[in-house]
């Protein structure tokens, strides 16, 4: 049986041909070696997410909206749903409460905000609320 010649042209065509079917991953390693890889469309992995989202004057409008548009990327890789994998989405922007929707975190009323460091709801420097 003979053996077919491939010439460089050919892999170079074959990784045009990947890139434009939206493969993941495409490089010609060597003159004989082109790589190729599809990522998973989905994860089946249930797992939790949370994501902070800066929701305060120093973030740019536009860019809080390309913090918004990556939390939809990252979640459309996930089935999102009651059983499956769970989303949280929060916004800090100085002392406007939070309402938590994870295990363990609780809400703390507006005037507060929650501090990772363990002491709970902190009030706001001048204002009157309960907590810490």
């Amino acid at each position: 049986m003979a053996r077919a010649t491939v010439r460089l042209a050919d892999y170079k065509l074959l990784g045009d041909l990947a890139i434009r079917v939206r493969f993941d991953h495409v490089r010609l390693s060597s003159a004989t070696l082109l790589e190729v890889s599809v990522i998973p469309d989905k994860c089946t992995k249930n797992v939790d997410l949370a994501f902070l989202l800066d929701g305060s004057a120093s973030i740019a409008p536009d860019d809080f909206q390309k913090a918004k548009d990556f939390v939809g990327e990252v979640t459309s890789f996930f089935d999102v749903s009651p059983g499956k994998t769970h989303v949280s989405v929060s916004t800090f922007s100085g002392f406007s409460g939070h309402i938590s929707s994870l295990p363990g975190v609780p809400d703390c009323p507006k005037g507060t905000h929650f501090d990772v460091g363990g002491q709970g709801c902190i009030c706001a420097p001048g204002s009157t609320c309960d907590g810490p």
